[in-house]
């Protein structure tokens, strides 16, 4: 039997958590069944777990996990059968409208490739490829880690461990049940570093380990193995925490997206289905309102 994709877990914090109430009233309101459950509870089921007396927790039993290279993988797959030429380790330098229509794009070896219409998806570096704009992003630093749990690794497993995450004095811990090609993922999101894209350090520090074992050693004492894996990587954050999604306002053919400020990535398949909409059509069916980039950009900045 195949094992179920997952469950999930928001620990909340006590009652009146803003993050808390509002996984509540969104689940309430797309009628997708959830229990709360107290911190007895959530030990009982998941004894790794050993939260505050006063934790409140949203229990989805029927959500679950990506696998980010698989779902990758697949995309890939999908778009190539289509007829997609896919080319990579090429940096994009900048695009153009090109002469007889269209548009053109320039890697940094000076190669020029052409197409009627343009997505960009950039990452941290959507702002270099739409300067014209001035987004207020900022590229935030992240350390997720795994771990190597000191209990059986089956008894945080697939079918056992849901996905969690737990709001504690301002900051989201979150973590992934155990993988054995990886380890169990205990992490922080938002870490609250910046910088520029190209200039991030690239490292996991001790400095960053300590800070997840210290909340561990409370929380998750059983999760506080040896060190399994470690990588940084980047999100790219809008003031207000929303993605940005839309059309060039000078380029028509211009699709853009990024910054979906670290909760991006499961939302792939619909944002490039968007995208596509709006290079080619110039509309989508999908309600983008609030993902439109005008409501970062004031006039006066356009063009």
């Amino acid at each position: 039997m195949p094992l179920p994709l997952g469950v999930f877990i928001h620990i909340g914090g006590p009652p009146g958590n803003a993050v808390l109430e509002g996984s509540r009233e969104g689940a309430a309101q797309n009628e997708v069944p959830f229990e709360v459950l107290d911190a007895a509870e959530i030990h009982r089921r998941w004894p790794i777990f050993r939260p505050a007396d006063d934790t409140v927790a949203i229990f989805e039993a029927k959500a679950g996990m990506l696998h980010a290279d698989r779902a990758n993988a697949a995309h890939l797959e999908v778009a190539e059968r289509a007829g997609a030429d896919l080319r990579f380790d090429r940096q994009v330098a900048h695009w153009r409208p090109a002469a007889g229509g269209g548009f053109e794009v320039e890697d940094a070896d000076g190669s020029v490739f052409g197409g009627e219409h343009l997505v960009l998806t950039a990452g941290p570096w959507i702002g270099d490829l739409v300067p014209d704009l001035r987004l207020p992003l900022r590229v935030e630093r992240e350390c997720p880690c795994w771990f190597t749990p000191t209990v059986d690794p089956a008894s945080v497993g697939a079918d056992v461990l849901p996905i969690w995450v737990i709001v504690e004095e301002g900051t989201a811990y979150y973590g992934i049940r155990h993988d054995p090609e990886i380890g169990l993922k205990v992490s922080i999101h938002h870490w609250g570093t910046f910088g520029e894209a190209d200039e991030i350090d690239r490292v996991v520090g001790e400095t960053e380990i300590e800070r997840i074992r210290a909340w561990m050693r409370t929380r998750m004492p059983a999760a506080n193995g040896a060190l399994a894996n470690a990588r940084v990587c980047l999100y790219t954050n809008t003031p207000d925490e929303q993605f940005v999604i839309d059309r060039h306002p000078a380029a028509p053919g211009v699709a853009f997206a990024s910054a979906c400020s670290g909760h991006g990535y499961k939302f792939a398949p619909v944002i490039g289905e968007i995208l596509a909409d709006l290079a080619v059509d110039g509309s989508s069916s999908w309600a983008i309102d609030r993902f439109r980039a005008a409501r970062l950009i004031p006039p006066e900045r356009v063009g």
